[in-house]
C-alpha cells in the first residue's frame, strides 16, 4: 500500500469512528442498558446452552426471561390500582349524592333550560340552540384542544422514544449473546493475542458480569426484604389494616431499586403520603403512628441497608474493591442521568481493571 493510499485508508478510518461514536452517544442510553442486560441475562443464556438448546433461541429465551417477571407485575399492579381508583370513585359518587337531593338540584338549575337541550326538544328549539353554541367562547375551546393535543405529542413521543430505547438495547443484547464470543475473538486477533490484554478483556468481562448480575441479586434481595417488612410490620403495628397490600408494595420497591438515585422513594413516598391522609381521616393524630413506623422501615430496612451494604458486597464478589463499586453507583446517576446507573460502574471497572493489569506493564515497557 502507497503512503497516500494509506492515509486516506487513516483518514476514512478516523472518519468513520467519529460517525459511529456520535451515533452511539445519541443513543447511549440504550446501549448501556443493553450491555447490563446482557451481562445479567447470560448466566441464564449459558445455562440454556447447556441444556443443548440452540444459541439463537436461547439469545431470544434469556432477556424475554427478563423482562416477563418485571411485565407481570406490572400489569398486576396496574390492575390493583385500576380496582381501586374505581372503588374511591364509587364511594365519592355515594357520599357526593348522599348530601344532595332533587330538590336542592331544582334549585340552581332551571328544567327547562335543560328541556332546550335534550335530544327529544333539540329539533324543535334550532334557534336556541345555534344561540348556545355561538355564545361559546372560542378562545377557550381552542385553548383546551391545543393544550390536549400537545399533551398527546409529548405522550406519543416519550412513548417512542421508550419504545426505541428498549428495542435498541434488547437487540443489542441478543446479538452480543449469540455472538460475544466472536467478537472478543475478533479483538484478541487484532491485538496478536498479547497476553496482557487478553487478560485484561477476560477479566473485564468476568467482572462486568459479576457487578451487573448483582444488581439482578439486589433487586430481588430488596424485593424479599420489603415484601417482609412490610408484612410484618402490618399485622404487629396497630393500624396496619390501612396498608391494604404489603407485599406487593415491597416488590414494588425492589423493582424500583434498579432506578437511579431516586429508586424505590418512588414508591414509598407516595404510600407514606397516602396512608397518612387516611390515618389521619379515620383516627385522627393517633392514626399517624403506623405512617410513621412505616416510612421508618421503608427508609432504613428496605432502603439504606440494601443500597449501601448489599449492593457493594454482593457487586465486589469479583474481587473489585467495594468502595469502587459504591462510588460508581452514587457518581455514575448523578453526573449521566438514569443510564448512569449502568455506565458509572461500567467506566469504574474498566478504569480499575487497566490500572490492575494494564498500566504496571506500560509503566514497565517504559521504565517508569
Amino acid at each position: 500500500m502507497n503512503k497516500s493510499l494509506r492515509n486516506l485508508s487513516i483518514l476514512f478510518s478516523f472518519l468513520t469512528l467519529i460517525i459511529l461514536t456520535y451515533m452511539v452517544y445519541n443513543f447511549i442510553g440504550a446501549f448501556v442498558l443493553g450491555i447490563f442486560i446482557y451481562y445479567s441475562t447470560r448466566p441464564v443464556y449459558k445455562k440454556l446452552i447447556q441444556y443443548d438448546i440452540n444459541k439463537t433461541v436461547s439469545a431470544i429465551i434469556a432477556p424475554v426471561l427478563f423482562i416477563i417477571p418485571v411485565l407481570i407485575l406490572l400489569i398486576y399492579t396496574l390492575r390493583i390500582v385500576t380496582i381501586e381508583v374505581r372503588s374511591l370513585v364509587i364511594q365519592a359518587g355515594d357520599s357526593l349524592f348522599s348530601f344532595i337531593d332533587e330538590e336542592q338540584i331544582e334549585e340552581f338549575i332551571d328544567r327547562g333550560e335543560l328541556d332546550i337541550i335534550s335530544p327529544d326538544t333539540f329539533f324543535q328549539n334550532p334557534i336556541e340552540i345555534i344561540q348556545v353554541i355561538q355564545d361559546i367562547d372560542t378562545n377557550i375551546l381552542e385553548s383546551y384542544f391545543d393544550s390536549i393535543m400537545q399533551l398527546g405529542v409529548v405522550l406519543f413521543s416519550s412513548l417512542s422514544g421508550l419504545f426505541f430505547t428498549l428495542l435498541i438495547a434488547f437487540s443489542l443484547a441478543f446479538y452480543l449473546l449469540r455472538d460475544g464470543h466472536i467478537i472478543r475473538n475478533k479483538i484478541y486477533k487484532f491485538v496478536n493475542y498479547d497476553a496482557t490484554i487478553t487478560k485484561y478483556i477476560k477479566k473485564l468481562d468476568n467482572d462486568l458480569e459479576i457487578v451487573f448480575f448483582g444488581n439482578i441479586l439486589l433487586a430481588i434481595f430488596t424485593g424479599i426484604i420489603g415484601a417482609i417488612s412490610f408484612t410484618i410490620l402490618t399485622i404487629v403495628f396497630p393500624g396496619g389494616n390501612i396498608l391494604a397490600y404489603p407485599a406487593l408494595i415491597g416488590i414494588l420497591c425492589g423493582v424500583t431499586s434498579l432506578i437511579p438515585v431516586i429508586g424505590m422513594k418512588l414508591v414509598y413516598i407516595p404510600v407514606t403520603a397516602t396512608i397518612t391522609a387516611i390515618g389521619f381521616i379515620e383516627s385522627g393524630a393517633a392514626g399517624l403512628l403506623f405512617p410513621v413506623a412505616f416510612f421508618v422501615v421503608a427508609l432504613v430496612i428496605v432502603d439504606s441497608i440494601p443500597d449501601f451494604i448489599a449492593r457493594p458486597y454482593i457487586s465486589s464478589r469479583g474481587g473489585i474493591s467495594t468502595g469502587v463499586i459504591f462510588f460508581s453507583y452514587i457518581l455514575g446517576p448523578l453526573t449521566f442521568g438514569w443510564y448512569g446507573l449502568f455506565l458509572g460502574p461500567l467506566i469504574f471497572v474498566i478504569l480499575y481493571e487497566f490500572v490492575e493489569i494494564v498500566l504496571p506493564k506500560i509503566m514497565l515497557e517504559f521504565n517508569i
